[in-house]
């Protein structure tokens, strides 16, 4: 289980078999049905898919990872969703796996389209509606995020909470099988270097309940040339500013930059504390990574929520006498909360596979 108070930045991946329910819903006889085999698939071989291509030697030398190896791990399985993690540690990292992610994605669509090959002739908008869309972004713990150890019976796992994570789940509504959407904070790690990928920009939209609705910079990375591949262009917004309008005409790695690290700045003024630049946390060696580092405002926040942590340690032995107004919420009302969740855990069945898999 994760330490709730190390400091990391972690990298979510999370491809979706899109059309799959239209699948699930079309009638046929076969037993057991394909669409069950379909998904099946998609569990057992993507993840295969997405190791290849994270070794292959072309992807680690382009963006200059060959002594790094894949350290991911599947972190949740929702039912036609696969959401994988990777603790970030090398700022060459998130290009790798976003690179080998997008081609696993483009891989998969065309080999997962070509294995439905019999709904040619009996409904062929249902097979062209098969594929995998993809969705990525960074969350940063403890202090912006937090890390939530869960307990069913036996079972334990891992979740992750906070504003990133909600930033990430709403932008997969814009994906489909043409764009990997990235996060602003993920766009701005990728873009400090050149790098092979190539941006998009759809202008910014608001996600709901996130950020206090601010229209959100939609940013994506192609797959590459697909049968599904079209003319990319980008959509007009009547919330892009001058400055994006600009930048955007040459959509290269530089201007997505300056737009991200922008709208970062915005966020930071509006939100006027809890947010900042991504950075990547001090390793075991002990040195700061110095392309990005660990802003000074960040190193305060952690220590004011510190105490939480320690006072947790300690059965919250004289919480009082170091929990300021701002984090506090008393024993006593902390006392019944933990009860309340004990009371309802403990009459949590324990679950089955197909209930861990979901």
């Amino acid at each position: 289980m994760a330490n709730s108070k190390k400091k990391c930045l972690i990298l979510f991946l999370s491809a979706d078999l899109s059309g799959s329910t239209a699948l699930k819903h079309a009638v046929e006889s076969d037993r057991p049905p394909r669409w069950l085999r379909t998904i099946n698939d998609f569990y057992s071989d993507f993840k295969v898919e997405f190791s290849n291509f994270l070794a292959t030697s072309e992807i680690k030398k382009a963006f200059n990872c060959q002594h790094l190896s894949p350290n991911y791990s599947l972190w949740k399985a929702l039912g036609d969703e696969l959401i994988f993690k990777v603790e970030i540690s090398h700022e060459r990292e998130p290009a790798w796996y976003v690179a080998a992610f997008s081609k696993t994605i483009m891989k998969y669509s065309c080999e997962i389209y070509e294995k439905h090959s019999y709904l040619e002739n009996g409904n062929q908008g249902l097979r062209r509606k098969l594929g995998v869309k993809g969705t990525a972004w960074v969350a940063g713990f403890p202090v912006t995020n937090a890390v939530i150890s869960v307990t069913y019976g036996d079972y334990e796992r891992d979740d992750y909470i906070g504003p990133q994570m909600d930033v990430g789940f709403r932008l997969s509504k814009f994906s489909d099988r043409r764009k990997l959407i990235i996060s602003v904070d993920l766009a701005y790690l990728l873009t400090e270097f050149v790098t092979e990928l190539k941006f998009y920009f759809d202008g910014r939209k608001p996600l709901p309940g996130v950020l206090d609705e601010q229209p959100y910079p939609i940013i994506w990375v192609s797959y590459g040339e697909t049968r599904f591949s079209t003319n990319f262009k980008h959509c007009e917004s009547e919330n892009w500013t001058d400055r994006e309008n600009d930048l955007f005409k040459d959509c290269d790695a530089h201007n997505v930059h300056v737009v991200c690290k922008d709208f970062i700045n915005e966020i930071k003024e509006i939100k006027s504390g809890g947010y900042w630049m991504p950075f990547i946390p001090t390793g075991d060696d002990g040195k700061e990574n110095i392309i990005f580092p660990e802003p000074v405002e960040y190193k305060v926040e952690y220590e004011k929520v510190s105490p939480v942590w320690q006072s947790s340690e300690k059965n919250w032995e004289n919480a009082d006498d170091f929990m300021d107004t701002d984090h506090s919420i008393g024993k006593e009302k902390f006392q019944n909360m933990l009860n309340l969740l004990s009371s309802t855990s403990s009459a949590l069945p324990t679950p089955t596979d197909a209930d861990q898999s979901s």
